[in-house]
Parts: structure tokens; C-alpha cells; sequence
């Protein structure tokens, strides 16, 4: 079920209905259901998948708690009996047999993740490497369910969490298989945490006019980012990258930045859809996007961009990772030659493993995995040299206070972020390098007035109208990224002008079919 269809508007209201009418003890039940709903309308085989991830997961969970318990509580009834290097002896022998559930669980559930995704991909390069031919290989078609790259992580993280003792596990494979299963967050995200979304499943809600207000407005402002703005500048951007051979620099230039604000537009609608969707039931997801095109820095920029993925990647990877034992004694052993290069290494071989890993994340194709390690070097190099900027910082204050200078660096990420986009958007790694070398040596700009843009852009109103809902949404950020919240000042103006506000948005969507009827695209995040 398409979030841009009649049917999940009227999934959504008929939903409400039961869930608010229903007793409170009961709703997390109708969350349940309609999320199982919601999930089987595309065909009931996907469901196995969650299920699968569900019941093994949450069974990990209570075999690891349980272990934990019956530890404790031989400790307790023999502690008078038992020596120290006994007791020692025995958190060992627990720890090792907690290791071996625990990985058990968590190799099955990644390793179908690793096998429907990437098998293909993986013995394809394998058969290119040993010389062998297409012919060679036949390629094996699974069915890729729905989020699963979200629903897997989401499920992942609750078991590290309780593995390490962050909070206890959930007793009941229902409510558990709601979190993993949460139909607004499943498809796209954000990412959850148990603690944080699954107390909130569990809660009672009552009817609140106010999360409606604030969901209504929501979603109506993600339908204008994603219908008026990303799956038309998506037409463009289609065909600058599938037919770039014949277009020149500037126009490939032009297919980048479209495809900087459309992938932004997309995501970021969608986000903007599925929290205002959560937000009628009271539920708040994870905040995804803080305004990323406005960062100033590499890292700032990915604090802000996908903030779910970012915080997952830091907290189960980058920092076991920073933290293990081969990587702390590796510091150790460079901090009697070097201070610097003892801090340093940690973050530049984390960034630049974890960005592998979201590249891979992305999907099975080498381009993904080359706008990935790009963005962990580009990070990596960023912490080599923050000593330099740091002093330039230090030299220059003025400068470096001024807004002028601030401007420089928004634009500066900018860019830098944009030629990344060359090889998430491209559709090979050849395809990519070629783009940037024609946006580099043979611009052409005479293409802007010779009949190639404008087989690109038929209809001079419609790219009026694309501006005019970008500047529109620029300022809207611009305030977001001064005053904060534009629904929370909505909420302290008078009913009139909130409401001329919501049925602004509604006129917009509407004007947006007049002036142009569009098929309505999946969701670009939805693929992953």
C-alpha cells in the first residue's frame, strides 16, 4: 500500500476510528493488526520475513535474559561457598555462552539480510575476479520485502541493547513484533529504539485534537515536498543520468543538483508523511532530518541527514568498533610515538568502515559502495586535519565569526556532498567518473539555449512553479533553522490562521495536478 494512494488515506482514517474508539488497554492490539494489515496488502509471503526476524529476535532476547537471571542467581545461593577466581570462572563461562546465542541470532537475521540483498551482486564479482563470464553465473530472484534493511536494523539494535543490559527484554512476542512491525516507520524509518518507541506502543492514548492538528499538517507538508517538488525535478533528473553522454557539463551539473533537492525532497517528505501518520496515534517516531543542506561541516551534515542511520551506525558500530580491544591497544601502542596519530586512527578507520557499510546498506551496486567509502574518507580526512582547521580557526576569529564565513562553509558541504551524489545517482561507478569529467572539461553551456534543456524542460511554467515550491521551501527552513518549530508558532496564532495555513498547504497540492499531472513515484529509500 502506496502512502501516496486514496486507500492509505482511507486505511489511515479507518484506522483512527477503531483505535480511538476502542477501549485504551486494547490499542496496542489495533496497532498490531493494522500494521500486520498494511504490511500483507502487497502479498501475505513478505510477512514470514518479519515474522522470522520477530519470533527469533525476541527469542534471543528472553534465552539471553534468562541466562542472565539463572547466573545471578547461582551467584546469590552460592556465594558463600564459592572463591573469587571461582565466581570469575563462572561470569566467564555465562558471558561465552551469552556470546554464542547472541551472535547465533544476529549472523541468521543479517545473514538473510546479506543473502536476498547482495548474493547476486557478491558472486558476480567473485566469477569477474576469477576471469569467468556472465555466462557463468545464473542469477537467483528472492523476494525483497518490504523496509526490510530498517526492520532488520530496528530488531538488531533491541538485541545488542538488551545483550548489554541497557533495559530488560520484552516479555510479550506480540508487542514486540508491533515495534518491529510499526506500519507509518516498517517501509522507510526512521529507525527506532526499543526504549524509546516501544514504550510508546505500549502506552494509552487519548484523543488529543491537537496531535490530529499536527499530523494533518505534517503530512500535508510532506505530500507537497514529494508530489510538487521530487517526482517532478525526478523526471529531469532520470533522464540527465541515463542519457549523460550526450548532455554537457553544466546540464550534468544541473542533473546533480536536482538530484541533491529531489533525493532531499523525496525522504524528507516521506519521513515528513510517516511521522505525521505516528503523530495522530501519539505516537512520536525518532526525528530524521534536521535541515542537512544548511550544515556547515561533513559532520555536520550527516548529524543531520538520516539521523536514525547515523546514530544507529555510531552507537552498534563506530564505537565498538573505536573501542575494541585490538583498536585500543593499537592507540596504545602509537601513543608513545605520537599523541595525535594515537586519537586520530580511531576515527579515521571508523568513519571510513562504518561509510562502507552504509554504502553497502544502500543496495548491491559498486557505485553505492564508492559514494560510501567517499564520504568516510572525506570524514576521515576532516579529523586528520582538525588540528589545522582548529589553529586556522584560532588565527583568524574575526573571519571565522562572520557570517560571510559561515555561508562559505554551507556552500563548501554543499558541494562537496553533491559530488558524492555523482556516484549514489550515476548508474555505474564509470557512468560517475564520466559525469565529473564532463562537468569539468567540456561544460557546454550553449546547451541551455540550443533545444537540449528545453527537450528537458518542455513547459516554462512548470519549472516556474518547481522554483517557486523550492523558495517556498527554503524559506520555511530558513525559519525552522532560526525560530524553530514553524508548528509550534503555528500553535500560538489565532484558529483562523492556522487553519488559512492548512488549507494554503491542501490549495498548493491541488494547484500542483493543475498545473501538471505526474505519476506519483515510490519512495527513493523505500528501495533500501
Amino acid at each position: 500500500m502506496s502512502f501516496i494512494s486514496g486507500a492509505f488515506i482511507a486505511f489511515l482514517g479507518i484506522g483512527l476510528v477503531i483505535y480511538y474508539l476502542c477501549p485504551k488497554r486494547v490499542q496496542w492490539v489495533v496497532l498490531l493488526g493494522l500494521s500486520l494489515v498494511f504490511y500483507c496488502w502487497g502479498g501475505m509471503t513478505q510477512l514470514a520475513y518479519v515474522l522470522f526476524t520477530a519470533v527469533t529476535i525476541w527469542g534471543g532476547a528472553q534465552i539471553l535474559e534468562r541466562m542472565e537471571s539463572a547466573a545471578k542467581e547461582e551467584l546469590r545461593e552460592k556465594k558463600a561457598l564459592l572463591s573469587a577466581q571461582e565466581k570469575k570462572a563462572l561470569k566467564a563461562a555465562v558471558k561465552r555462552k551469552k556470546q554464542y546465542v547472541f551472535w547465533g541470532v544476529l549472523l541468521v537475521n543479517l545473514g538473510i539480510l546479506a543473502v536476498i540483498k547482495y548474493y547476486n551482486f557478491t558472486a558476480e564479482l567473485i566469477l569477474s575476479a576469477m576471469g569467468r563470464g556472465d555466462a557463468d553465473f545464473r542469477k537467483v530472484s528472492f523476494l525483497v520485502p518490504l523496509g526490510i534493511s530498517f526492520y532488520t536494523f530496528q530488531a538488531v539494535s533491541y538485541l545488542i541493547d538488551v545483550y548489554n543490559g541497557k533495559y530488560a527484554a520484552e516479555k510479550n512476542p506480540a508487542r514486540f513484533l508491533l515495534f518491529v512491525s510499526f506500519f507509518p516507520q516498517v517501509v522507510q524509518g526512521p529507525i527506532g529504539r526499543y526504549d524509546k518507541l516501544g514504550v510508546q506502543l505500549r502506552e494509552e492514548h487519548a484523543f488529543a485534537y491537537r496531535n490530529l492538528w499536527r499530523g494533518v499538517v505534517l503530512m500535508l507538508w510532506g505530500y507537497l515536498m514529494k508530489l510538487g517538488i521530487a517526482d517532478r525535478l525526478g523526471r529531469i533528473v532520470n533522464e540527465i543520468f541515463v542519457g549523460y553522454e550526450k548532455y554537457g557539463g553544466c546540464i550534468a551539473m544541473i542533473g546533480v543538483l536536482f538530484y541533491a533537492v529531489q533525493l532531499y525532497m523525496d525522504f524528507a517528505g516521506g519521513i515528513n508523511i510517516v511521522t505525521g501518520a505516528a503523530e495522530m496515534f501519539g505516537i512520536h517516531l525518532a526525528p530524521n532530518f534536521k535541515r542537512p543542506y544548511f550544515a556547515t561541516s561533513m559532520g555536520d551534515f550527516w548529524h543531520r541527514w538520516h539521523i536514525s542511520l547515523g546514530d544507529w551506525m555510531r552507537d552498534y558500530l563506530f564505537y565498538p568498533l573505536a573501542m575494541s580491544k585490538p583498536m585500543m591497544a593499537l592507540s596504545k601502542k602509537l601513543k608513545k610515538k605520537s599523541l595525535y596519530l594515537s586519537r586520530t586512527l580511531p576515527a579515521v578507520v571508523g568513519n571510513i568502515v562504518v561509510f562502507f557499510v552504509v554504502g553497502v546498506w544502500h543496495g548491491a551496486q559498486m557505485s553505492y559502495i564508492v559514494w560510501g567509502l567517499y564520504n568516510g574518507i572525506v570524514l576521515a580526512l576532516s579529523a586528520v586535519f582538525a588540528p589545522a582547521f582548529k589553529a586556522f580557526n584560532a588565527k583568524y576569529p574575526k573571519l571565522t565569526a562572520s557570517p560571510g564565513w559561515h555561508v562559505f562553509r554551507v556552500i563548501r558541504t554543499f558541494v562537496v556532498v553533491c559530488i558524492g551524489y555523482y556516484f549514489d545517482r550515476a548508474p555505474t561507478v564509470i557512468g560517475a567518473l564520466k559525469m565529473i569529467s564532463r562537468s569539468i572539461r567540456y561544460p557546454m553551456p550553449y546547451q541551455f539555449i540550443d533545444g537540449a534543456w528545453y527537450e528537458l524542460n518542455p513547459q516554462r511554467e512548470l519549472g516556474i512553479w518547481m522554483i517557486g515550491l523550492m523558495l517556498i521551501v527554503f524559506a520555511v527552513s530558513l525559519f525552522q533553522e532560526r525560530m524553530g518549530s514553524v508548528r509550534d508558532w503555528m500553535e500560538k496564532k489565532p484558529a483562523w490562521v492556522r487553519w488559512a495555513l492548512a488549507y494554503g498547504l491542501m490549495f498548493l497540492l491541488i494547484a500542483c495536478a493543475k498545473v501538471d499531472v505526474v505519476d506519483a513515484e515510490g519512495f527513493l529509500y523505500a528501495a533500501f
